[in-house]
Order: C-alpha cells, then sequence, then structure tokens
C-alpha cells in the first residue's frame, strides 16, 4: 500500500503511519492482552494460549493519539504550502522497544495478586511465528518530540479497572 501511496504523493502530500501493537479499555478479547485482562479479570484458573516466548511493541492508545495529533499538527500547515512535490513521510507509531509475553504475565499476575497456570496449545500456535517485533520510532521522536507517557503497567492497571468497571455495570 505504501508503493501505491508514494504514486500519488506527487500530487497529494501524504503522511503514513504504521501502528504496532495499541492497547487500551474497549478492546475485543480476540486480541492478545485484552484477552488476558478478561482472563485475570475473571480469576480464571488456566489460560490457554500460543507460543510464549514471543515479544511485541505495546502503545497505549493515548499515547498513539498523542503522536497522530503531534504529526497532524506538524503537517497540517505543510499540506497547504507543498503543491506538486513528491511528498511522503512514514512514521512508525510504537514504543520503540519489544515487551515479552512473559513480562505482561508477569505484570498481570502482579497487578492482581492472581497466578493462573498457562496451557500452551497447538492450535493457538503460528506456523511462521515472529518472535520478536517493534517499530523503530526515532523518527517520530525526531520530528515531534514524541515521548510515550504511560508506562505498560499503568495500561494494563487502566484495561483491569475499566473492564471490572464495565462487567459491574452489566451486572
Amino acid at each position: 500500500m505504501e508503493s501505491l501511496a508514494n504514486d500519488f504523493a506527487k500530487d497529494l502530500p501524504l503522511v503514513i503511519t504504521r501502528f504496532f501493537n495499541i492497547i487500551g479499555p474497549g478492546q475485543r478479547d480476540v486480541f492478545l492482552v485484552p484477552k488476558l485482562i478478561h482472563h485475570y479479570a475473571e480469576k480464571k484458573h488456566i489460560i490457554p494460549l500460543g507460543n510464549m516466548d514471543v515479544s511485541r511493541d505495546f502503545s497505549d492508545v493515548r499515547d498513539v493519539c498523542s503522536a497522530v495529533e503531534r504529526l497532524m499538527s506538524l503537517y497540517s500547515g505543510k499540506y497547504r504550502i507543498a503543491k506538486k512535490t513528491n511528498t511522503m513521510s512514514i512514521y512508525n507509531v510504537s514504543n520503540g522497544r519489544a515487551t515479552s509475553l512473559r513480562e505482561i504475565l508477569s505484570l498481570l499476575t502482579e497487578l492482581t495478586q492472581h497466578s493462573p497456570e498457562f496451557i500452551v496449545r497447538s492450535d493457538l500456535l503460528r506456523d511462521n511465528e515472529i518472535m520478536s517485533l517493534w517499530g523503530d520510532n526515532r523518527k517520530l521522536i525526531q520530528d515531534v518530540e514524541y515521548q510515550t507517557q504511560y508506562r505498560l503497567q499503568e495500561t494494563l492497571r487502566w484495561m483491569l479497572d475499566s473492564y471490572t468497571l464495565d462487567n459491574d455495570t452489566h451486572n
């Protein structure tokens, strides 16, 4: 898609954002972290997982919104003055580091004081699993002085609290 977008960049200045794993309250539990939040909040005794040795770049949704807002501010004036120039900027909106699944499990255990058993299920394993994936956010930091505001532990606490509130409201 980026290659296709580049064909149009001479007529329309473009800013492309590559989002990594965005987390926060309200996500469906088909995604890993919300699924874990659900299991921990419900005090499930067994949590089925796939590969437990993966690491990913997780970003708090509030940090992601801040990054997008900064990029919009930076480029709003540039859009008006950039005519017929090949301008396409690409940003990795990310935390800039990979966090292991085991670290997330440890944080959730600490936050909830709940220690479930983890079962690796073959149907949850991926054939071509990328073991570690993170985004290089140096351009984002350089161009808009981006800094994350929320530590992973704070985001997980926010998600746990929101999950509990949502379920208390529905009961």
